[in-house]
C-alpha cells in the first residue's frame, strides 16, 4: 500500500510551493509597518487610559469644548488652559497624553477652517521676535518640554 501512495505523490503535483525570496527592502518595509502599527495602539491604550481615569471626563469635555472654537479662538482656549489647575498639577504623563489629544483637535479645527495641519507661517511677527505657536503655548501651559 505504500507503493501505491509513493507512486501517486511522484505523478501528481505538489500542493506546496516554496515562497518567493523576500528583498530585503520588503523586508524593512514590513518591518516598518509592524512597528507603526504597534506604536499606534500603544498610543490608542495610552489614550483610553487616560480617559478612563478620574479626571478623564473633565479632559474629554474640554476636548468636546475645543472642538467648538474656530481658528480664531485660540486665545480663548489659552485662557481657559491657564485656568485649569486640576490639569496642570496633573502628573506628566496624563499632561503628555492631553497635549497629544489638544494636538489632535488643533489640526481638526485647522482642517475645518481651510488651513493645511502642517501649513504654519514662519514663526516671525513684523518686529522680527519669534512667536510662540499655538503648541508652543500649550507645551509651555503644561509644563512640558
Amino acid at each position: 500500500m505504500s507503493d501505491a501512495f509513493l507512486a501517486y505523490g511522484d505523478t501528481a503535483a505538489s500542493p506546496f510551493r516554496p515562497a518567493p525570496p523576500i528583498s530585503p527592502a520588503t523586508e524593512r518595509e514590513r518591518e516598518r509597518r509592524k512597528l507603526s502599527a504597534n506604536a499606534r495602539r500603544q498610543r490608542r491604550t495610552e489614550e483610553r487610559g487616560v480617559l478612563a481615569c478620574p479626571e478623564g471626563p473633565r479632559l474629554a469635555a474640554m476636548l468636546r469644548w475645543m472642538r467648538s472654537l474656530s481658528i480664531d479662538q485660540a486665545d480663548a482656549f489659552l485662557e481657559v488652559l491657564a485656568g485649569e489647575s486640576w490639569l496642570l498639577s496633573a502628573p506628566e504623563p496624563f499632561r503628555r497624553v492631553a497635549q497629544r489629544l489638544f494636538g489632535r483637535v488643533i489640526g481638526h479645527i485647522r482642517s475645518q477652517a481651510g488651513i493645511d495641519i502642517l501649513d504654519d507661517p514662519m514663526p516671525w511677527d513684523e518686529d522680527g521676535r519669534p512667536m510662540e505657536s499655538l503648541h508652543q503655548h500649550i507645551t509651555r501651559l503644561l509644563n512640558l518640554r
